[in-house]
């Protein structure tokens, strides 16, 4: 009875170890073809993500399209197979410009539908000082859109939990917004 009872442990130990290998995100940073170049270091993740499955979220310093001068502007790509396959869309120059620094990075499911959203916590440079500045990004059929009215909303919480918990606040009651 006791030989028969460690079998069926050790099968359903076995049966957990496959399902969670099946389910398993593939390793899309390690991808030999990435372009390395101007990438920020520590902002490389993988990701599960729709439309795309498994991707690289990655942080890459480009220069500005209108403000020349802006080297060291920061955007956010999605990676398969070591190509880019989406850019997320450049927020506002007053939301995130060139100097901010990435200091965390979310995929919570925020909205009814469960897709993924994406989440920056930056910190800015003013005249005066840096400013905690979080960056929201929702789904948007394939696409992503930044939602400048709750980036607007969240700034300056400095941690990426009270920025979510802001997030799912206002969107659970639009007429806050």
């Amino acid at each position: 009875m006791l030989f028969r009872l460690q079998i069926l442990a050790l099968l359903a130990i076995l049966l957990v170890v496959v399902s969670t290998s099946a389910h398993a995100v593939p390793n899309q940073c390690e991808h030999p073809g990435i372009d390395r170049a101007g990438l920020v270091s520590d902002v490389m993740f993988n990701v599960d993500i729709a439309p795309y499955g498994g991707v690289c979220f990655v942080a890459r310093q480009a220069a500005s399209p209108d403000y020349s001068w802006e080297t060291d502007y920061i955007e956010f790509e999605l990676l398969q197979n070591g190509r880019p396959v989406y850019t997320l869309p450049r927020p506002e120059r007053f939301l995130w410009k060139g100097g901010c620094r990435v200091l965390a990075v979310s995929f919570p499911k925020l909205g009814a539908d469960e897709r993924r959203s994406v989440i920056v916590l930056g910190l800015c440079p003013t005249a005066r000082d840096e400013l905690l500045r979080p960056l929201i990004y929702l789904p948007d059929g394939e696409k992503f859109k930044v939602d400048t009215d709750l980036s607007l909303k969240t700034t300056r919480l400095d941690t990426i939990a009270k920025v979510i918990h802001k997030v799912k606040k206002l969107l659970a009651h639009p007429d806050k917004r």
